[in-house]
């Protein structure tokens, strides 16, 4: 039970390169004013606020062009759309089911464990 059809990939291809080019873009804003405080540009500098933003305006945008323009890069990105339409999505009682299921697998092995670690501790008393 997929919620994603086969015929919205150019949206969700697209909107997955803009939230890349958005974190792009971000990296390379916080990247200029560590650089700034490293190197003390913001007085050499009239305006490196503005040119800071400019830069990672600048990077988002052309990340987003080089991918969207890049053959290779828009083929890989229909291929894994396609492949990610055919996966088969649990429903939500059997996730329910299989979480409820680990959490009690989990606390019986980490009672185990407890009492494991309660003997030894006890030998290793009478012991030492």
């Amino acid at each position: 039970m997929s919620f994603i059809k086969e015929e919205d990939s150019s949206k969700w291809i697209n909107a997955l390169v803009i939230i890349f080019s958005a974190v792009v873009g971000y990296a390379f804003f916080k990247f200029s004013n560590q650089m700034a405080v490293w190197f003390d540009l913001e007085t050499k500098l009239a305006n490196f606020a503005v040119i800071a933003q400019v830069v990672g305006f600048l990077a988002g945008l052309s990340t987003f062009v080089i991918v969207l323009k890049n053959e290779f890069t828009s083929n890989y990105l229909q291929e894994v759309f396609a492949e990610f339409v055919k996966v088969v999505w649990p429903t939500r009682e059997a996730t329910t089911k299989l979480t409820i299921t680990l959490v009690i697998g989990l606390v019986i092995i980490a009672a185990i464990f407890v009492f494991v670690d309660f003997i030894f501790n006890k030998l290793l008393t009478l012991i030492f």
